[in-house]
């Protein structure tokens, strides 16, 4: 009975080596097995989704990156230095509109840019991180316990 057991038994790294090639085999088309192939089917197309939602991600942060640097070079440069004379005609203050523009405004779209990206991208994490089929830190973190 013993050795029959050892014939059966398949020892841990023996098992790995199995299941590496039977994918190599898999992978080829070689497989006669349907189950198997099968299984390899599903993890390959797991994959593929995963690589077209972070490749979608990159997109997606990329388009929202050159939107908010198109609006900070619209306060930072367009409005501050090359429309300064339409908009020193306008007062704000006391002070004529592009010379706040150029001090103040600036900074103050700077700071709007930095909070407008904060939000997108958090949003943005937490949609494609459910494409991905994973929880974002927010969701698997639980509350504070209440004293």
């Amino acid at each position: 009975m013993a050795g029959v057991r050892s014939v059966f038994s398949i020892s841990g790294t023996a098992s790995a080596l199995l299941l590496g090639q039977i994918q190599i085999i898999a992978k080829a088309g070689l497989c006669c097995y349907p189950l198997i192939h099968s299984i390899m089917n599903e993890v390959h197309q797991s994959e593929s989704a995963v690589k077209a939602a972070k490749k979608a991600y990159w997109n997606a942060n990329i388009r929202v990156v050159l939107v908010l640097m198109g609006i900070w070079f619209l306060f930072g440069c367009v409005l501050s230095i090359f429309a300064v004379d339409v908009l020193n005609k306008i007062r704000l203050g006391g002070f004529p509109l592009g010379f706040w523009m150029a001090q103040q405004g600036t900074t103050i779209a700077f700071i709007l840019v930095i909070l407008a990206y904060v939000l997108i991208m958090k949003r943005l994490d937490v949609r494609y991180l459910k494409q991905c089929g994973k929880k974002s830190s927010e969701e698997s973190t639980p509350p504070p316990p209440v004293h």
